[in-house]
């Protein structure tokens, strides 16, 4: 299946260079992933998800399929469409039957040169950019 992905928050930019998951915080069924350049650290993005139903962790060289579509270039949260996470383990009898069973479900890819994160949810993440050291 050809991964199909929208760029979501297209003006949040962390410093050029390298990016990498730094922190991954979970609160009861919400999920804050804090990404870092690893060049210049003077700012985080911070990414929130109110509710989540699924949270997968790899490493970037888990996801050629993703690199090698062109669609993950100059962003760092994105919306995947078709051909993630979600629609490959739907494919398989008895995995991830609740997620797909809820309304208007989605997943983010958070895409990083190091550590990336699928997450399928029913809400909308939001980003805040905050200096280093900020919680």
């Amino acid at each position: 299946m050809r991964v199909v992905a929208r760029k979501v928050f297209p003006d949040i930019r962390l410093p050029v260079g390298e990016t990498d998951v730094f922190d991954n915080r979970r609160h009861a069924a919400s999920l804050e992933i804090v990404v870092k350049s690893l060049v210049d650290n003077t700012v985080a993005l911070h990414i929130s998800i109110p509710h989540y139903e699924v949270l997968l962790e790899t490493d970037e060289g888990n996801h050629s399929a993703y690199w090698c579509s062109g669609q993950f270039k100059g962003g760092i949260v994105f919306e995947i469409a078709a051909g993630g996470l979600l629609s490959r383990e739907q494919a398989m009898p008895g995995l991830l039957t609740s997620a797909a069973a809820l309304l208007d479900v989605h997943e983010w890819f958070i895409a990083t040169s190091g550590i990336c994160v699928s997450v399928v949810s029913t809400t909308q993440p939001f980003c805040l950019l905050k200096p280093h050291g900020a919680n």
